[in-house]
């Protein structure tokens, strides 16, 4: 695809790879050969595109970047389960580069299915993790039906992300998500400073 594929704004695949993370897992040397993506143009605006990505570590990874108005959405994240803690690692780069460029947020949609009802016949599992990593429930109501899921367990605690301290209650809090949570809207706030950036700093 040639550099100046956008009509208005000429910018290469590189720096789309960029915004997604994954050079966190695949460097731009093009040595690991099972990394293979494609960048797909919105028909109606050449400043909107999504980039389809498979790999070792992903059945699919798949990013929309809003380059008018500086917001990414990872749209599709389902790892193969080579190894822990990818989509953390794509993110933390994902979340330095976007910030340099001047996107305000990522969005994501943490998903629950079971391993019946998915296409690549592995279960969703973002409800779960999103959560740690920064981003936050941006829905009122899934806010909400959170909350009463910890009240009606006798928990006070009122958000995803405080469920992954160590600390008794949140980690009963925790088994409950994981064995009654559900899918859930969320944004990671990339300005600084912002809960979004000081979870993921703090994680090790």
């Amino acid at each position: 695809m040639p550099k100046a594929y956008y009509k208005e704004i000429n910018i290469d695949d590189e720096y789309l790879l960029n915004l997604t993370g994954i050079r966190a897992l695949h460097p731009a040397d093009g040595t690991d050969s099972t990394f293979e993506y494609k960048v797909i143009p919105d028909e109606f605006t050449n400043q909107v595109v999504v980039v389809s990505m498979r790999s070792k570590y992903f059945s699919i990874f798949n990013v929309l970047i809003d380059m008018k108005y500086r917001k990414l959405t990872n749209q599709q994240i389902i790892s193969t389960g080579l190894e822990k803690r990818v989509s953390e690692r794509c993110l933390k780069v994902q979340v330095a580069f976007a910030a340099k460029e001047s996107f305000s947020h990522i969005s994501i949609s943490a998903a629950r299915a079971d391993l019946i009802t998915t296409p690549f016949g592995i279960p969703l599992i973002g409800y779960k993790v999103f959560g740690k990593y920064g981003y936050v429930m941006i829905s009122r109501y899934d806010a909400e039906q959170f909350i009463v899921l910890m009240q009606e367990n006798g928990i006070v605690i009122y958000t995803i992300n405080e469920i992954y301290r160590e600390t008794t209650i949140a980690m009963r809090a925790r088994e409950i998500w994981n064995l009654r949570g559900d899918t859930w809207l969320g944004r990671f706030t990339l300005a600084e400073p912002s809960d979004s950036r000081r979870i993921l700093k703090a994680l090790t």
